[in-house]
């Protein structure tokens, strides 16, 4: 195990490269390319990844961090400059920096902490990740068929593609200011921003029960067509079906608990709701 430092000095970097990794922070480099178990930096440098030895996934990092040194003298700096993800797998992501346009990643992590990262893009395109926690700035884009159990934003806005071959059960939990799109299986978690299900995004498990909490002044937007396990609606909380296209099958919501000063607002001909509990408390709620 070891610990590398980027420290490039033109732009379209090299990965692969020894010239651009040293072992120490602000080091002479030459060091080795960051191999399995190795600690990665980027703190230092103002120059887009390029495009030459992207494919590293035979590479697991124990940690990657980038850092908001990475950047910090020029604008739209990108990892990489190109449409094509970086390969690689950690066991830590962590994302602090305020200066990084867009960053394409495409491996099996265990963890993402993507604290910062002000108007840039983060894009998984393949892989997986177990636990991944979104911060008040940025944007995500979670590729199709990238495996994923839970999903937390502070803000930070983000799109999660389908999943066709094989969705587990994936927990969202989405704090106020924050919209994320939805267009696959989820199973449980809490709206405090805004949540919109499209194309065939469901609430299901694979196993047990399935439901989605709507907290004050949350919303959750329907317009998908997959079938719905059960939703609670506390006060102030909204559930939205105005939007949702027609289909040959109306979609089916199972059970939709409501709280007293909950907006519920589904045209019977969008979405079939099988049973519906309504109360004034919320301790008279199962969630």
């Amino acid at each position: 195990m070891a610990t590398r430092f980027a420290q490039p000095s033109s732009n379209n970097w090299d990965w692969g490269s020894t010239a651009v990794w040293a072992s120490t922070d602000g080091g002479s480099t030459g060091a080795a390319v960051p191999a399995n178990s190795d600690d990665v930096y980027l703190k230092r440098g103002t120059y887009s990844l390029g495009t030459s030895n992207l494919d590293q996934s035979a590479v697991t990092l124990t940690s990657l961090n980038i850092l908001n040194g990475f950047g910090e003298n020029a604008s739209g700096v990108m990892i990489p400059s190109g449409t094509s993800p970086l390969l690689i797998n950690a066991t830590t992501l962590n994302i602090v920096n305020p200066h990084i346009a867009a960053i394409r990643l495409s491996g099996a992590f265990t963890t993402i902490n993507m604290r910062v990262l002000t108007n840039g893009r983060l894009y998984l395109s393949g892989g997986s990740s177990t636990n991944f926690y979104a911060g008040a700035s940025g944007y995500v884009d979670i590729g199709d068929d990238v495996e994923m159990t839970y999903f937390s934003t502070s803000g930070a806005g983000a799109i999660i593609r389908a999943d066709t071959t094989s969705p587990g059960d994936l927990e969202i939990d989405i704090a106020q200011g924050a919209v994320v799109e939805v267009k696959r299986k989820i199973t449980t978690g809490t709206v405090e921003g805004k949540l919109i299900m499209t194309d065939a995004a469901s609430i299901a498990a694979s196993s047990g029960s399935a439901n989605i909490k709507v907290g004050r002044g949350g919303t959750i937007e329907l317009r998908s067509s997959g079938a719905l396990a059960s939703i609670t609606a506390l006060k102030g909380g909204k559930v939205d079906a105005n939007s949702m296209p027609g289909f040959a099958t109306v979609p089916t919501l199972s059970t939709l608990k409501r709280q007293d000063g909950a907006i519920i607002l589904i045209p019977k001909d969008a979405l079939d709701v099988t049973t519906e509990v309504y109360s004034g408390g919320y301790d008279q709620f199962a969630v």
